[in-house]
């Protein structure tokens, strides 16, 4: 074989290599990358040709909280840093209120609710035998003063919904948990100070103050007890759309926690019947809004 030869089979090699390598990377560039095709996601992918596995997120439901103080002249925002705050007469200061709320819900007009697709596994002790449930992870702990926004959990529904509906403390079973149960940083999991007690269980909610005037001792009140819940229901004219995050805001009216409550006495169960009942009616809906942000 001659040398001009030689050369002409190795460009005819080269030029075949060269041609291989391109076809492989217009295969390799106009494959399909696999997407979420449920509809019901924040990131469906319309254009997607294949699903993917796992790569779906969920929608939110997010929660946001309006403090407030109200009388019947005024309306200011409520907080724990030193204000004075007048309740039947006598100046008071709050340097920490916390309250529980559980079980949040939109609900349809036929009663059927949007459930969160979040779940914990609990044990609990029942006849002396431990009893596994699992139940829905819903919760959230409200600090007078924070406007940190909380995300109970996510969601797979849509369509219209008439109300939202709650439960003011910790339900049932999941108040007769521990907090070692529950992951970090979840609103039943350890907190400082301690929202749970071994005798009494979860404290569905916390109040500590002291007068304005005076060297008097801070008080911390302390509302316990398995029949100290309180559901609420607000009314709402709302259509949810697939794949769209759901932000709720709440109003509180901190002064109403304190309507025929005499903060001079130690609090008996009367007291503490008392402040429940007005916490179910402190709450109003701000804003309820769709984003998908």
């Amino acid at each position: 074989m001659t040398q001009g030869a030689m050369r002409y089979g190795r460009l005819r090699l080269l030029a075949g290599g060269v041609l291989a390598c391109l076809l492989s990377l217009l295969t390799t560039s106009c494959e399909e990358e696999p997407g979420c095709l449920d509809v019901r996601a924040n990131n469906y992918q319309v254009d997607a040709k294949d699903p993917c596995t796992d790569c779906c997120s969920y929608p939110e439901l997010r929660l946001s909280f309006q403090h407030n103080w109200k009388t019947e002249d005024t309306l200011r925002n409520f907080d724990t840093d030193g204000d004075v705050y007048t309740i039947d007469g006598l100046a008071y200061q709050f340097s920490r209120i916390r309250l529980y709320i559980s079980d949040i819900h939109l609900i349809r007009d036929d009663g059927t609710i949007l459930e969160l697709n979040e779940t914990l596994q609990l044990t609990f002790s029942e006849g002396g035998e431990a009893v596994t449930q699992r139940i829905e992870d819903n919760f959230a702990l409200i600090e007078a003063g924070s406007f940190q926004r909380q995300v109970p959990g996510t969601y797979q529904v849509n369509g219209s919904f008439t109300s939202l509906a709650f439960t003011v403390g910790v339900s049932l079973p999941a108040s007769t948990a521990s907090p070692n149960q529950f992951p970090d940083n979840h609103p039943l999991g350890t907190q400082s100070p301690s929202m749970y007690t071994a005798d009494s269980g979860y404290i569905h909610s916390l109040i500590t103050f002291n007068p304005a005037s005076g060297d008097s001792t801070a008080q911390t009140w302390e509302v316990f007890g398995a029949d100290r819940v309180r559901d609420v229901s607000l009314p709402v004219v709302f259509t949810l759309d697939p794949g769209f995050h759901t932000e709720l805001s709440l109003a509180i009216d901190y002064r109403s926690w304190f309507e025929e409550i005499n903060l001079t006495a130690l609090p008996n169960a009367a007291v503490l019947d008392q402040i429940v009942s007005n916490q179910a009616n402190s709450f109003s809906l701000a804003s309820i809004r769709s984003t998908l942000n």
